[in-house]
């Protein structure tokens, strides 16, 4: 069984995030704030510029209520 995976991008991390913000229907600003981060922050993640960290990471995927092995990887239920 092999257990790796691809590495995730920043790209397909920020366009799952906006799947989220859209499934919510949330602003920026309300899922920074749902998120616990700055505008700016959560848009360098949503627009791909870099991945997250761990903490930023558990941040995203309880304040979007999603896991964070789909954020990162799109492979697991959202």
């Amino acid at each position: 069984m092999n257990l790796q995976r691809p590495a995730p991008t920043a790209g397909a991390v920020g366009r799952r995030i906006r799947i989220q913000i859209e499934r919510y229907g949330l602003t920026v600003a309300r899922a920074a704030r749902e998120c616990d981060m700055s505008v700016p922050s959560l848009e360098t993640y949503l627009y791909g510029k870099s991945l997250p960290g761990a903490f930023a990471l558990a941040n995203l995927a309880n304040g979007l209520r999603c896991s964070a092995d789909w954020l990162l990887f799109g492979d697991a239920d959202a």
